[in-house]
């Protein structure tokens, strides 16, 4: 009870003390809102990467299968030139007839089905024909990497599949896109069918 005319006691201790202790409760909210806002973040770029990794990986099995859908058309064609009632050169044709028409819709747009012979020489290419029956041998992506070899490479090692990744200008697109390919050998015909 204050009575009149005394004068009020003065708390003891300084200004610096004062906002010493109204800082103290501020700076740990701040510590625990930046550690909640670190730990966020650290916690959704770990949840993004698992994304994209589950998004890879379907992307990867949807272009195992599309060429294992082509594989597994082309076999007649090739179980016909290992019994030998047709040659090579036939089994080049009636393969060539088969993959030209695997044009097909993924979450990219249009793709298709390519193929080529182990020497370079391009067989199919739906989407840019004029590069058909040209020796490719010398193509190379934006990183220089030379995108035939490479695929020649991995269908003689891995004739079962294989990817390839390369960098090149799709048709009718002025930039450089990253390309993710996965091929299957044909070495009966010296050959590989792609997507």
């Amino acid at each position: 009870m204050v009575v009149p005319g005394e004068k009020l006691m003065k708390i003891p201790g300084t200004k610096r003390q004062k906002l010493a202790l109204m800082l103290k409760p501020l700076l740990f909210i701040g510590v625990l809102a930046y550690l909640s806002i670190g730990l966020f973040l650290v916690l959704s770029q770990h949840y993004i990467n698992i994304l994209f990794s589950r998004m890879e990986n379907q992307y990867r099995q949807n272009l195992i299968n599309v060429t294992s859908v082509a594989r597994n058309s082309v076999e007649p064609v090739l179980a016909s030139h290992r019994c030998g009632k047709i040659n090579r050169v036939e089994a080049i044709r009636q393969v060539r007839g088969i993959v030209r028409n695997m044009v097909y819709e993924d979450q990219d747009g249009r793709n298709y089905i390519f193929m080529s012979s182990y020497d370079g020489i391009m067989l199919v290419q739906p989407f840019e024909p004029h590069m058909e029956l040209t020796n490719q041998w010398d193509l190379r992506d934006a990183n220089g990497l030379y995108i035939i070899r490479e695929l020649v490479n991995a269908a003689r090692i891995h004739p079962s599949g294989s990817f390839v990744r390369y960098y090149y200008y799709l048709p009718k697109v002025h930039a450089v896109q990253e390309k993710l390919a996965y091929i299957s050998g044909l070495p009966e015909i010296n050959c590989y069918i792609g997507t």
